[in-house]
């Protein structure tokens, strides 16, 4: 994906489809400036209102209108390669309050943010402002969970790249001295006549949530993002910021059509290292406020359904032994095999023949080579066995 372009923070990003939406889904350079509020939502929600006769006043006018049109066909490629039913995702409300979300983190690092403060109280001064934008945004981007499974494909057609934003950063020496532009690129006057003025520039990309990350006031925006956008965590479990939550991710995989699309996307991945991540977020899981044994339950079935996917389709590659995945699949099997086993394969099925003597031949190894990791795992599925509403997904 693009560059994340910081412009003037006087620029208010009107032509905000063209300029940070569509670039945003296709990928290009996304211009990032002054952090927008509820009116200019507003705004946007009554220009864009489905069935809404629009006027072109300018050439920026008819820009809008065909990134418009672009943006409905790449999201509404996305959207029906899961549902193949489902309708163009509108350029709505909730769309405009994810953009603008997304929008205003980026603003937290604008270069400009901190212009005009003086340097002793550069620091403070900048933090309360990056506070102020996340105060008024939070409300706008804090979705909650998506209600159905098209409303959570409709939002991940439009944050399903969010990993992949970058920033350039140029450092131009020259006789004079050095400057450093972030985001946005050195003017041509600064690169002229290179040789005379011994002009030398570097230039570094950088990965904008992965490697430079989000101020500490941020985090709230930051979260309340994928938890209005689910799968692009569940679709991202190896991810280091946020730490992947199955509180965040549950409500998506209750969807049966969007749970086969995760759990196809981890063998994908690479089920151990891809399935590591999420076991190691079930202890979080268990001892979190809103913990449930059904909630855990769910999750450890869901592990094992992968499981039994790789055993289906992969049968020649081997689950190591020492894996977080062994363990809790031998755990589960051990302290409830109702955790393991779908309730459609009869004992009497060459299909649970064949699972059940791999399973044995792993649950040796996994006693011999990871006791730890085996006592760990039997602990979370005890506390999921606790109720019988756990066994329910």
């Amino acid at each position: 994906m693009g560059n994340a372009e910081t412009r003037p923070t006087g620029h208010v990003g009107r032509p905000f489809v063209s300029r940070f939406l569509l670039p945003l889904v296709k990928g290009g350079t996304l211009h990032v400036g002054r952090p927008l509020g509820q009116r200019a939502i507003l705004a946007m929600v009554s220009t864009w209102r489905a069935g809404t006769r629009r006027s072109f006043t300018s050439l920026e006018d008819m820009a809008e209108e065909d990134a418009l049109t672009e943006l409905n066909r790449l999201r509404q490629s996305r959207v029906r390669a899961v549902l193949y039913d489902a309708i163009t995702p509108p350029l709505d409300e909730p769309t405009l309050r994810l953009g603008v979300g997304v929008h205003n983190l980026l603003a937290l690092g604008h270069p400009g943010l901190g212009a005009g403060l003086t340097a002793t109280l550069a620091g403070r001064a900048l933090e309360r402002r990056q506070e102020q934008i996340v105060e008024a945004t939070l409300p706008i981007a804090d979705l909650g969970p998506p209600p159905t499974a098209e409303e959570a494909l409709r939002r991940h057609s439009l944050l399903a790249r969010l990993n992949e934003i970058t920033r350039t950063e140029h450092v131009v020496e020259y006789w004079a001295g050095r400057r450093r532009y972030i985001g946005r690129t050195p003017p041509a006057s600064l690169l002229a006549l290179p040789r005379l003025r011994r002009v030398a520039a570097v230039s570094q990309r950088r990965a904008w949530f992965r490697e430079i990350g989000v101020p500490a006031c941020g985090r709230p925006l930051w979260i309340a993002l994928h938890r209005a956008a689910p799968l692009v965590e569940a679709m991202d479990p190896t991810r280091l910021d946020p730490p992947l939550a199955w509180e965040r991710i549950l409500p998506v995989l209750r969807f049966p059509s969007l749970c086969r699309i995760v759990a196809g996307n981890l063998l994908e991945l690479g089920l151990e290292t891809a399935s590591a991540a999420m076991i190691a977020a079930l202890p979080r899981l268990r001892s979190s406020a809103a913990a449930t044994p059904g909630a855990v339950g769910f999750a450890i079935k869901f592990l094992a359904h992968t499981f039994w996917l790789h055993h289906l389709y992969r049968p020649a590659e081997e689950v190591a032994a020492t894996s977080e995945l062994a363990a809790l699949v031998v755990a589960a099997a051990e302290v409830e095999p109702a955790l393991v086993w779908p309730p459609d394969v009869p004992a009497s099925a060459p299909l649970f023949t064949g699972f059940q003597a791999r399973l044995d031949r792993l649950a040796v190894e996994v006693r011999a080579r990871a006791p730890e990791k085996l006592q760990a795992a039997v602990l979370v599925c005890r506390f999921a066995a606790s109720a019988p509403a756990a066994l329910t997904p």
